[in-house]
């Protein structure tokens, strides 16, 4: 069987799609979810891999300012109003205390492996 000029073509471009396909799926990361409510984290330990996001969301009335300071991790949110998702990557492993500065006494951990 020979393939003319355009079949040749459409099946170099459903190879490229199949790459791009298993790549993407390779470089996929997990979101884990972290509430905010009544002036603390709902979750206490939350454990993820290298690479992986976790997504504090707000349901207090209150403002909240995330951070965490490490020597290989760090990061500091800005204002978070009721609703707001902040996103953060960890890029690295190791234990981080993630904590709020307005309310000190909130504290989650965050476990990379």
């Amino acid at each position: 069987m020979t393939l003319t000029k355009v079949q040749k073509e459409l099946v170099s471009i459903a190879a490229a799609v199949v790459a791009l396909s298993i790549t993407a799926t390779a470089l996929a990361t997990e979101v884990a979810i972290v509430v905010q409510r009544d002036r603390q984290f709902q979750s206490k330990i939350v454990n993820i891999s290298v690479g992986d996001t976790v997504r504090f969301t707000n349901e207090d009335p209150f403002v909240h300012q995330l951070y965490a300071r490490s020597s290989s991790f760090s990061f500091s949110s800005e204002a978070q109003p009721r609703g707001k998702v902040l996103s953060v990557p960890f890029p690295v492993a190791g234990t981080f205390e993630i904590r709020c500065e307005i309310h000190p006494k909130m504290l989650v951990t965050v476990n990379v492996r």
